[in-house]
């Protein structure tokens, strides 16, 4: 069954500007999109600009810490939108949904565990790491990478009604 019309207009535009919006998060923190307010949003969710920076006014301030928020924050915004995308407007019949799934989950993890290596000084300036998250993000997707090209699937017989 496929996603009504009306269902994916409303999916497909809301959800192409939140991955917009979440890809500008990680590769282009605080940079102003041309949509009412966001340069004000930006500033509101994640401090003065540049984003990570601290002023001499700033409370509890931890240089990049805010920038490992907004690329965190990104990268999530980036994940649910590409999600209800590949739902909205991928193959109606679910053993190819899941397929499509797997293979978005898989370039999803590839990419927080980019970003989160990206973290490395700045947590190691806090005696943390996140190398145990990112082994287990890239055994995942190495695992779901081998079902979408290895596992046989054959489509579902359509019951009629």
């Amino acid at each position: 069954m496929t996603v009504p019309l009306h269902l994916q207009l409303v999916m497909g535009a809301l959800n192409a500007l939140f991955f917009v919006l979440g890809l500008r998060d990680v590769y282009f923190p605080g940079v102003a999109l041309p949509i009412p307010d966001d340069d004000k949003l930006v500033q509101a969710y994640f401090g003065p600009l540049p984003v990570g920076e601290c002023s001499k006014l700033a409370y509890d301030c931890y240089p990049g810490k805010m920038l490992v928020l907004s690329q965190s924050w990104g990268a999530v915004l980036a994940t649910v939108s590409a999600t209800k995308l590949v739902v909205a407007f991928s193959n109606p019949e679910g053993t190819f949904l899941r397929r499509n799934l797997f293979l978005l989950f898989a370039i999803c993890d590839l990419h927080f565990a980019y970003i989160a290596r990206g973290f490395g000084d700045y947590l190691a300036s806090q005696s943390a790491s996140v190398a145990p998250l990112v082994g287990g993000m890239l055994l995942e997707a190495a695992l779901l990478l081998l079902d979408v090209g290895l596992r046989t699937r054959t489509p579902k017989k359509i019951r009629k009604k």
